[in-house]
């Protein structure tokens, strides 16, 4: 895989990280392990409002085995304008959580005889003169390139005034990264392009067939297709220099369609995964190649370790977008599901940290302490305004947990990506330093300084010598 698939897919990366670092004790008396059973709503609730208290978290969280809902609550503001709390029904967009519902659909498909995964997409737009098939959709290794080398992505007016026809024509003049099939890079152009395709073999608007096929089945009742902010929805927020929140700009979600363009609540995103693995939504033959670990359709497959010994499968996937977060994990053998969604941009690092702290409380080991970790510690000093203070002590090492290259290093670029260059360039920064010997922290403090974000930086000068 080449380097620069490697940084596309460095998030994913630092899941797996997360969760495979983290060993869970078995509880070894049965009257402990009842006992311990019984106090699991209470334990997660003190730990997920623990996030709340240090301004880490908003939003809403949801644990559940199997058709029983172990801990469901939200936290914080939809609507800061209009002091709206969130609700267990409140609907956001969850971006390319998006995939994973859509990837089902096409299977759905393929069971009825509509579709095969082997067929070319020449086969539905002509203007592709390549072998790009739907399973490489699927699976991300069509070599389709990333939606941000497009020319105008990043104008509204590209947004509104591209037609859906036009995109994909767009998509077919695109380069491809690699030979179809031959490397993996995460494609939202292709998830759109299933889209496309759904609309084709069903002569409807594919939001139309989804509510047909999925939605109404599960009892998904909260859960559409939107292409602006809607009145009912939460609002986005992100991280704000001086502290506190700022509102994100509404999106037109259209181009993203099939790949990013669903909101939806927790309770919906609990039925989808139950229905998904525990209903005949799907045959196990497409399930089992949804959640193939050699190419899986949208879906992390890993092992997460309990103990000295034993390891359970984990299905995990996450969407992310100007302010919108959320995460969805299910524990295959023991049927836990812990899904989670925030409006005031909780990073990748977050939500996997929480879903991690509370997949350890449900397998018996007790909460962790979170006053020495770094991550909660720096991004509470962005929401509370104190950054530099909290580097300063950072730089000290004054009480906290060892510092860790790649989680800082991915926290570091959430920052960025949030606009705040001078405190995203000041952590890259610390990071150079304190892994001098790093080819990665070399290269990724140089990526920074470079960043379209970054240009105007205000300390820039001061943290990007050299670079």
């Amino acid at each position: 895989m080449t380097s620069k698939v490697l940084r596309f897919n460095f998030y994913i990366l630092v899941v797996f990280s997360l969760f495979q670092g983290c060993e869970v004790k078995d509880q070894k008396s049965p009257e402990k392990v009842n006992k311990a059973q019984l106090e699991i709503p209470q334990v997660i609730s003190s730990l997920v409002e623990e996030y709340n208290d240090r301004n880490v978290f908003e939003g809403a969280v949801l644990v559940a085995q199997s058709d029983s809902i172990i801990f469901e609550k939200a936290y914080g503001l939809s609507n800061r304008q209009s002091n709206e709390y969130f609700t267990v029904d409140t609907v956001m967009p969850v971006a390319s959580l998006t995939k994973p519902i859509t990837s089902s659909l096409i299977l759905m498909l393929v069971e009825q005889g509509k579709l095969s995964l082997s067929q070319s997409v020449s086969d539905f737009f002509p203007e592709f003169e390549n072998d790009i098939t739907i399973h490489h959709l699927l699976s991300h290794t069509s070599g389709i390139p990333s939606h941000f080398l497009i020319e105008g992505w990043f104008s509204p007016e590209f947004h509104q005034n591209t037609s859906d026809d036009e995109f994909v024509t767009i998509i077919s003049s695109l380069p491809l990264r690699f030979t179809p099939g031959t490397d993996l890079e995460y494609s939202n152009l292709g998830y759109f392009l299933l889209g496309e395709i759904i609309e084709s073999v069903e002569g409807k608007p594919y939001p139309e067939v989804f509510e047909q096929m999925i939605f109404k089945p599960l009892n998904m009742k909260h859960t559409s297709f939107v292409y602006k902010h809607e009145s009912d929805s939460a609002k986005g927020y992100q991280w704000k220099a001086g502290g506190g929140y700022k509102l994100q700009s509404p999106n037109d979600f259209k181009l993203l369609g099939a790949g990013g363009a669903i909101q939806t609540s927790i309770g919906d995103l609990y039925r989808f995964q139950h229905g998904l693995h525990e209903s005949d939504l799907i045959s196990l033959k497409s399930r089992d190649q949804i959640f193939n670990s050699e190419s899986p359709y949208s879906w992390n497959i890993n092992k997460f370790k309990i103990g000295a010994d034993k390891k359970v499968t984990m299905h995990s996937y996450e969407g992310k977008f100007d302010g919108y977060s959320a995460m969805i994990t299910r524990f295959v053998e023991d049927k836990y599901a812990i899904i989670i969604l925030s409006n005031t941009g909780t990073s990748y690092q977050l939500k996997q940290q929480l879903t991690s702290d509370i997949t350890s409380v449900l397998y018996g080991q007790p909460a962790p302490d979170l006053s020495k970790d770094k991550v909660i510690f720096l991004v509470n000093s962005l929401v509370e305004g104190r950054f530099d203070n909290a580097m300063a002590k950072l730089e000290l090492d004054n009480g906290l947990e060892p510092i860790d290259e790649q989680t800082l290093t991915a926290l570091a670029y959430e920052i960025l990506w949030s606009a705040l260059a001078d405190e995203s360039l000041q952590l890259f920064s610390f990071l150079y330093a304190e892994f001098e010997a790093s080819s990665a922290a070399k290269e990724n403090i140089g990526m920074a300084c470079n960043h379209r974000l970054a240009i105007n930086a205000q300390k820039k000068s001061l943290f990007c010598q050299g670079n």
